[in-house]
This record gives C-alpha cells, structure tokens and sequence, in this order.
C-alpha cells in the first residue's frame, strides 16, 4: 500500500519526463531517487505521435526505477489547464463552498460537469474580511487520457495539479516564503509555453503564455535552415560557440517577445493589486541557462533576476550530489508534486476524479476481503471434511462383535451430520462470499446523489430576476433558503428486493425472511418480500400518478437495474408554499431528471404528493425529520441493517452538511447518547413550512454514464481548453 510519507512527483513535460522522490521526517524531507528522461524527440516536433512518446518515456521511468510503496503524484502543463482567481465578498465560512461553486459555473468557460475542478482560498494578510479563491479546472477528456496513459504503464496516480501550482508550492516551501515574506516572481520557462506566478501575501497568482524553449529553437532553425535537432544542440552550446554573437542576433526577437509577455503580466497583476510590493524574479527551465538572458530580462522589468541554481532545502550526498546540482533547474514542479504527496504542499488542488480515487481505495482492500472470504469458505471445508471421514470409517467393514457399537457410532455422526448441515444452511457461507463481492458495485451511487440535491439546493437559493443568492437582508418571507432536515435512500433490487445499500452485504446474523430460497442464488438474503411490500406501500415502483388522479401515459424508465427510492425533507420560511417547491425543487427536477452523466433517471412526483406542514422555526429546530414510516420500525430496519442507510441535516443555505451513516448506522449510539439538533438560521419567530418530497430514481446499466455519444464527445471537443 503506498505511503502517505513517501511520494514520487512527475511532471510530464514537453522535453523530458522529470521525476523525484522524496521522504517526509517531520517537517523536512530527503531525497530518495531522482531522474530525467527525455524524450526522443521533443513533443512539439511535427508529425509526432504525443500520447505514444510519453509512453515510452514513462515506461522507462517504472523499468528503470521502484515507484511501489509510495503515492504518485503528476502534473499537467498550464496551458492545457485553466486557473483564475477572484475575491469573495465578507461571508459566513459556512457559505464559502457554495459562493465558489458558483463562481467556478461562471468563472469556467465550458460546461462545469464536463470538467474537473478543485479550489483554494487565500485570507489576506491584513486579515480583511474579504477572501481570494484560486480557481482550477481541466476538461475531463484530458484528465482520462492522461489517467489512461498512466495506467498503460502500470502507474496509478493519486494527485492531478497544475504545473505553476507544483512550482508555487515547490518555492514556498524552498525559499520559506510566508504571509510576511516580499512579493516575488516565479518565471518557469518550459518547452513550449511559461508560466508566471506571483507569491506574494501567502496567495498565489498565475498566468500561462505560449512561448518557451521551443521558440529560441525555431528561432534557429529559421535562420540558419538547420533542421531542429541540429538547431537543439546549436542553442545549448551557443555560449562556447564561435559564432555566439550571430546565434544570440537570431535569437533576439524571442527575447524580446519573451520580455514583452513577463512585463504584461506583472503589470496586470499590479493592475488587480495595487498595493502589491514585488522586489524580486527567481527563474526556473533549461532556458535560463542561455548567456544573456538574465541580464536581459532584468533591465526590461527593472527587478532582481535570480536563477534556481541550487536548492536550500535538498541535499542529496555523495556520487550523485553533482547530478542533481545539474538538473535543479528542471525539477521546480517534480519538487512541488511531490512536496504535496507527502503533505507540505501550500496548495492541496486535486482534479483526479472522486470516482477514481474511490476505485483506487476498493483496490487496495480487496486482498483484505478476498483473504476474509478465503478463511471462511477454508473454515467451512475443513468442518465438512472431517465429518465425511467419520462416515466413511462408519461404513468400513467391521467384526461381528463390534456391529452394535458401530451402529450406534453412526446413529451419532448422523445426528452430528444432520446439526452440521442446520449450521451450514443458516450460516450461507456462499451468499457471505457472493455479498462480499458485491461491496464494490455501484459504490458512487451516494456521490451522485448528494451532488444533485446540492446543485437542486443551489438552484432554489438563486433569486430568477438576478440569478445570484437572495441578498440575507431581504424580509423572511421573500428568503429562498432551504434547510436540509434528512435525506434517506432505499436502494431497490430489479427483483423487489431492498438491501441496505447498493451492493452492500446481507448483515451477517439478520433474521431471515420468509421467502428466504427465492433470493438465495443471487446472495440476496431472502429480501424480496419487503421490497414487494415497499412496492405495494407506493402504488407500484414504476408509476407515479398524475393531477387528474390517473396514470402517466409516458412510458417509464427501465427498472432492470434497480432503482433508489428517495426521501428528501427540507424546511423553508417562503409563504409560497407548495407554489415555491414547485417553482424551485420540483422544477430542478423535471430539468435534469434525465441527464448522460448521471447514473440514474428521475421520475419527478407532482406537486400534490408533496406532503405540507406548518411550525415554528424553533419547533422545526427540535422536531425530528422522520418519513412516513413507522418511527419503531424505521429504527428496527436501520439496526438490522434493512433500512434507510443515509441521513442528513443541517442549517446552510443550499445543501447544508451532510453525514453518512452505513448499513446498520449506530442507533444504539444515538438512542443513548443523541446528536443535538442542528442550530438552524432561520428566526425563531418565522413560521416553517416543512415539505416532504418522494421521488425515484431508475438506475441505467452499470458504468453508462462514462460512456457518452459520438454526439456528445464531438461536443466535449469542442470546448476543451
């Protein structure tokens, strides 16, 4: 299993594949390993197959060094990224996610479900009230092809950053800077494009540009007429070349063009913070080493310009102290990566997605399980085994004399055989082995659905005139606040049957049900008779009526996947009533019942199955939210590990906290020692409306929601970064 104290960063660049691994001892860290592998030819080359060369390269680099036993952590370049920072408003710490969320919708250019995304705030160092937020984004088909060539070569990463945030974190950390420390610029310049990034006031600021390395080289090229490789070698040995001052005049108007985009973007930053104090530029990439190039850059901006020739907080001993003192200039965001592998990072983003890291944390445990189900089929066939040699020694010939012993012997195995078989049957080794299994299906159903009500909560905050936040000094009555009060899934097998959760086991030692052979084959534990009943309860899982008091004619959703059988109450001060769900909840839900990146499919109850009642603030505060079961048994079916498996509650505008319990959730626990109600900010004296909404949601096939359409991806495409 990989080590939270052991990392390896790899920034896959343009030139070369860069790797270092480092070990975390207390608050410092030590150099493991370290490599670089160019490629053969640079990416930018034309007629290059990109995806193919970066194989190799990382191939190599898992051939040639151990990357077991610790995290991986990779990058992708800026230019391929999207990063923006923008400052919030004083709001409550509470309200902080849903503002951002909100900013990145409008922030991003492309739609936010077709990207991964992350964010980091910066408090102001003069502790004003208002809040920076850096933004991070990549388009979701980069993220799974660059997770796809890792896997080719066997590498799992566990963190996706940004480059300029790994450099931002790697000289933070090197160079101490702090919320005290003076401004300073960052200029990392890669193959083909650099990035800027200001540390200043413990915040980070980024802008990417296209030019880098590649453009001193084709600078070169055209000159000369060399062809790129030879121009390659031209450019590193310009300085003991004999034509130096002809290869430095071709090269001139990089530079200058190079000068011209630093100077923009320091002068756009000092544009968004006037009051900033930059003294000083530290330079990272190959291209730094280029004679002239410093000083050049220093008399344009008018500022100190540093070059990271050393690191103050690496040391690497003996034969290969020299090695590594050559490439320093090239591991800023190898650095970086792996400084936030173990911890250290100042900016923790993360844009692997939930549900691979989710898959990644099942792997891990499988062995656990496979080991548990191992030992007690092991278990289980040595008992079997050693009461099939008692019989068979009851059966060898014996002598006369010893037949009436014998028989009573065998009257005794029989009655052993027949208790053995009792336990057998009511401890159904193989169902325990087949549920087992079944723990790792469908495991991001409860994401999904949290990320739904969060988004419905969202929609329902937003005034329709301005679509912003209802301002928290409107009167109570115009308030388009919900607060959460519980939320309880029943997951619905295709056969009627209802298990505590998607692909959750049959608690072990449950009494079984009456049909308990029906469900056997399919390791279900005998649960169809409920899920029958809960059918019979709703009128039918595959209907909903309509206002006329008739059936939709609409044909429903196929339920050969199961189905979630959803339960959501929520509290809310607006007069409108049953008008505001309509216009806001019920509304959220007709929009997006049917969406290609969910795994599910709603079917949306009329207004009218919305169940009303009316209460005082404080009454909605102390007045357990509870679905029209019957408390005793809802209670019975969550300690046999029948019920409803995922609660939550809370007092924020949108989706407010949420916790989730596990089959069997802790109801002894509660019942001795309960939770106290959440505090709630809605007045004491504002009357509640409480409304209970019961919808269902059709699960499609397995893993159809990451499959979109030619007409989908030719979409995607068209709005990748």
């Amino acid at each position: 299993m990989a080590s939270n104290n052991v990392c390896w960063g790899i920034e896959i660049g343009a030139g070369a594949i860069k790797a270092l691994k480092l070990v975390r001892d207390g608050d410092d860290v030590n150099v493991a390993d370290f490599a670089i592998i160019p490629h053969k030819r640079v990416l930018s080359t034309p007629d290059i197959d990109e995806n193919d060369a970066i194989r190799v390269a990382l191939g190599a680099l898992v051939n040639q060094h151990d990357l077991s036993k610790a995290s991986i952590a990779v990058s992708v370049p800026g230019h391929a990224a999207f990063a923006r920072f923008v400052k919030l408003p004083p709001v409550d710490p509470k309200k902080i996610l849903d503002i951002v969320k909100f900013e990145a919708v409008q922030q991003i250019p492309f739609p936010i479900e077709e990207v991964e995304w992350d964010y980091q705030t910066f408090v102001d160092q003069d502790e004003s009230p208002e809040v920076e937020v850096g933004i991070f984004a990549i388009a979701r088909e980069r993220v799974m092809e660059r997770l796809t060539i890792c896997a080719d070569v066997s590498l799992q990463p566990d963190i996706l950053n940004l480059s300029p945030v790994s450099v931002f974190n790697a000289i933070a950390y090197d160079q101490q800077l702090t919320a005290s420390s003076p401004g300073a610029v960052i200029l990392d310049i890669g193959t083909t494009a650099s990035d800027l990034i200001v540390a200043e006031g413990g915040r980070a600021w980024v802008r990417t540009f296209p030019l880098g390395g590649h453009h001193f080289t084709e600078a070169l090229v055209g000159a000369f007429k060399l062809d790129y490789r030879k121009a390659e070698k031209l450019k590193r040995d310009a300085e003991k070349s004999s034509h130096k001052k002809h290869i430095f005049q071709a090269m001139r108007p990089t530079f200058a063009d190079l000068a011209q985009e630093v100077q923009r973007s320091i002068a756009y930053y000092r544009q968004l913070h006037p009051e900033s104090d930059l003294t000083r530029m530290i330079g990272l990439g190959s291209t730094f080493r280029l004679l002239g190039l410093r000083k050049f850059i220093s008399q344009q901006i008018q500022m100190d310009v540093e070059r990271l020739d050393r690191l103050n907080k690496l040391n690497v001993e003996g034969a290969e102290a020299s090695d590594f003192q050559s490439v320093t200039l090239n591991l800023g965001t190898a650095y970086g990566l792996a400084l936030q592998g173990v911890g250290l990072g100042a900016i923790n983003a993360n844009l692997v997605p939930v549900p691979v890291i989710r898959q990644k944390v099942w792997k891990r445990k499988t062995p656990w399980f496979g080991a548990a189900a191992a030992l007690s089929i092991a278990a289980g066939g040595v008992s079997f085994y050693g009461a099939m040699i008692d019989k068979q020694r009851l059966n060898s010939p014996a002598v006369d004399e010893a037949q009436s012993a014998v028989r009573d012997v065998k009257r005794k195995g029989d009655a052993l055989i027949n208790q053995w078989n009792e336990v057998k049957e009511s401890a159904n080794i193989g169902a325990v082995t087949t549920n087992l299994a079944g723990l790792f299906e469908r495991q991001d159903l409860y994401s999904y659905v949290v990320r739904d009500v969060g988004e419905m909560f969202a929609y329902a905050a937003m005034d329709p005139q301005t679509s912003a936040p209802v301002s928290q000094d409107a009167p109570v009555e115009q308030q388009r606040e919900f607060e959460l009060r519980l939320l309880e899934l029943d997951y619905i097998t295709p056969s009627g049957g209802a298990p505590s959760a998607p692909g959750a086991p049959v608690i072990a030692g449950a009494a079984p049900a009456q049909d308990n052979n029906a469900d056997r084959g399919r390791g279900r534990g005998g649960l169809a008779a409920r899920g029958r009943a809960m059918q019979r309860q709703s009128g039918g899982s595959d209907r909903r009526r309509g206002r006329d008091g008739g059936q939709q004619t609409a044909a429903a959703p196929s339920a050969a996947f199961g189905k979630l059988d959803v339960v959501l109450v929520a509290d809310s001060t607006n007069a409108g009533q049953q008008t505001f769900v309509e216009q806001t909840l019920l509304e959220w839900l007709r929009t997006n019942a049917e969406r290609s990146d969910s795994p599910y499919t709603f079917t949306v109850p009329d207004i009218d199955e919305v169940e009303v009642i009316e209460m005082t603030a404080i009454d909605a505060r102390t007045t357990k939210a509870t679905s029209s079961k019957n408390p005793a048994a809802a209670r019975a079916e969550r300690s046999s590990g029948l019920g409803s498996n995922f609660t939550g509650g809370g007092s924020q505008q949108s989706t407010g906290g949420f916790s989730s319990a596990p089959p069997g959730s802790l109801t002894a626990v509660d019942e001795i020692a309960p939770l106290p109600s959440p505090p709630g900010s809605l007045p004491d004296n504002a009357t509640v409306y409480r409304y209970t909404i019961r919808l269902e949601a059709t699960l499609k096939a397995p893993g159809e929601h990451l499959n979109p359409t030619d007409d989908q991806q030719a979409s995607a495409a068209e709005v990748t970064p």
